[in-house]
């Protein structure tokens, strides 16, 4: 297997990574906004509020599409150069 394969498969696993979490993020997913309000709590000892977690979580997620874009643009250029 060829460097440029391993790379390929990588960069598209990650890529859907990201772009996987990212939608979930935008979405509002229940799950994220509890563990970015439980980890505030344990670790920092301050509460926030579930409308600031869901807020926080939607630009984790705009961030991560982001960076999926970017990853892909990467990957298409170093595949085509």
């Amino acid at each position: 297997m060829s460097r440029r394969t391993l790379y390929a498969i990588l960069s598209i696993g990650l890529i859907g990574t990201f772009l996987g979490h990212g939608a979930w993020a935008i979405g509002g997913k229940d799950t994220f906004i509890e563990l970015l309000t439980g980890s505030v709590d344990h670790v920092f000892g301050a509460t926030m509020s579930a409308d600031t977690g869901e807020a926080i979580v939607r630009v984790i997620g705009g961030v991560d599409l982001v960076l999926a874009a970017a990853m892909t643009l990467m990957l298409v250029g170093a595949l085509r150069g």
